[in-house]
């Protein structure tokens, strides 16, 4: 059970690594602009450097317009399933690796959690806001 809850946390982690934390930007937002040129996107295929556009807003804003890849990285509901695959494979295949892994990302997704209560910085529903920057 103990493993069920690291996995769960570093679950919630992993996902915030993927979808939205500030530290994974430049590479998500190379990731989402690239899934747009590769669709034709003239201002993706432009020189613009990518801090003029923030690409990870815009395929949330298209929704299921946006690009697979750009759906993918930028959705945490989509993201999550396949955190979630990776763990599982990781928990069976590797499971020495993957403990110590596991309890790093579960303690970091503690204290984004504890931060986030402590300072209000959820919605009513005490959940986490998607809108907070890490």
């Amino acid at each position: 059970m103990i493993a069920f809850a690291a996995d769960a946390l570093a679950c919630h982690r992993l996902t915030r690594l993927v979808t939205s934390d500030s530290i994974t930007a430049p590479l998500r937002d190379g990731i989402i602009r690239e899934s747009y040129a590769m669709r034709g996107d003239r201002e993706a295929r432009t020189l613009v450097p990518t801090q003029l556009v923030d690409w990870t807003e815009r395929a949330k804003d298209d929704g299921p317009d946006a690009p697979f890849f750009a759906r993918l990285i930028s959705c945490s509901a989509c993201a999550s399933v396949w955190c979630a695959a990776f763990i599982v494979v990781a928990r069976t295949l590797a499971p020495k690796a993957w403990n110590p892994l596991a309890r790093l990302l579960a303690c970091s997704s503690v204290a984004i959690l504890a931060t986030a209560y402590t300072t209000g910085r959820t919605n009513a529903a005490g959940i986490l806001r998607a809108d907070v920057d890490d």
